[in-house]
């Protein structure tokens, strides 16, 4: 089953959830492009299935002021 690449509106918060094909999407419109050393860095938090509190610490730690 293909990922859907809309943003979708959280039930519980009433939050929107951008998924990450979709945030990608929109900084490219803005002219942003992930580096290299930032796209190693998620696919090394994916290969490690690292949850959410933790892909934020690692990295507001690492990219954060």
């Amino acid at each position: 089953m293909a990922k859907d690449k809309s943003i979708i509106r959280d039930s519980r918060t009433g939050r929107f959830v951008v998924g990450r094909q979709a945030f990608g999407a929109i900084s490219e419109v803005e002219g942003l492009r992930m580096s290299a050393a930032m796209a190693k860095e998620f696919g090394d938090l994916d290969r490690r299935g690292a949850s959410p509190r933790l892909r934020r610490t690692v990295l507001t730690g690492k990219y954060g002021k």
